[in-house]
């Protein structure tokens, strides 16, 4: 069984992303407990977002995984104890 958002319920311009729509996506997601459903809603957000403006996908990406931006650690390199050397 493949479940399908419906093709009218995410529409937006290929401008930028406006912030309504991801809030219609995660609106949808807390109306289901559906996990194949939850699945599609945001899979299907995330492919107009790729369709319609690839370089807003990182930041809607990070926007569902509730950041900003990313955590400083995945910035580069720390020293720690273990990589030290005697």
């Amino acid at each position: 069984m493949v479940l399908r958002a419906r093709a009218d319920s995410l529409s937006f311009p290929p401008r930028s992303v406006p912030y309504a729509a991801l809030t219609a996506t995660f609106s949808k997601i807390d109306a289901t407990t559906k996990r194949l459903e939850i699945s599609a809603y945001l899979t299907h957000f995330l492919v107009e977002v790729i369709q319609k403006t690839p370089d807003d996908l990182l930041k809607s990406v990070y926007l569902c995984i509730n950041r900003v931006r990313p955590s400083s650690s995945s910035l580069g390199p720390r020293s720690s104890s273990s990589t030290k050397q005697s």
